[in-house]
């Protein structure tokens, strides 16, 4: 565990699942307006983020999960594991990585992606990457960190709509020592 201000970046344990579907949901309703359809955005089911995140978190040989925390509870997390996709195999994978919109700009999500890339070391890996959705104005964050768009692409479809997903690459995790 460490602190950012008076907020803490710490492995995320099974008492925090809640809070982390709390925030998972609103992070997407704030994220994706206006990239999704809002009443997809408003029809998130909370209880099956809860199961959802259980398995997660119970599940630490394959993920690994860290919380940003203030006095108030979860406010921001990420998830690291191996990768999913064939074309980055042998690679490390940011799989999520989400903070409440009223805490960006502290450092709080260059802190809760350190820790995954520390992870994400200790598990051996030498390079990792991530999906942004197209649009998705974080993209600025995964480039400020280092990570750069590889060319690859898939497309993927939520709620009916189509949308592109962008491979972002850190070819080294050198900076992350």
């Amino acid at each position: 565990m460490y602190k950012v201000g008076e907020i803490k970046i710490r492995k995320a344990w099974p008492g925090d699942v809640s809070e982390i579907a709390n925030v998972h949901v609103s992070c997407w309703r704030e994220t994706y307006r206006g990239l999704l359809p809002s009443e997809y955005l408003a029809k998130l089911n909370f209880r099956k983020k809860i199961d959802a995140w259980q398995k997660v978190i119970a599940d630490k040989e394959k993920f690994a999960v860290f919380i940003a925390e203030d006095r108030m509870g979860v406010i921001g997390f990420s998830t690291v594991e191996a990768a999913r996709d064939v074309l980055w195999e042998g690679s490390g994978e940011i799989s999520s990585i989400y903070l409440l919109s009223r805490f960006k700009g502290r450092g709080l999500g260059r802190a809760l992606l350190h820790a995954g890339m520390k992870e994400l070391l200790k598990r051996d890996f030498k390079q990792a990457y991530c999906w942004v959705m197209e649009g998705n104005p974080s993209v600025h964050f995964y480039e400020h960190s280092g990570a750069k768009f590889s060319g690859v692409f898939k497309d993927e479809e939520i709620a009916g709509q189509k949308i592109k997903e962008l491979a972002y690459v850190w070819n080294s995790l050198d900076a992350f020592k």
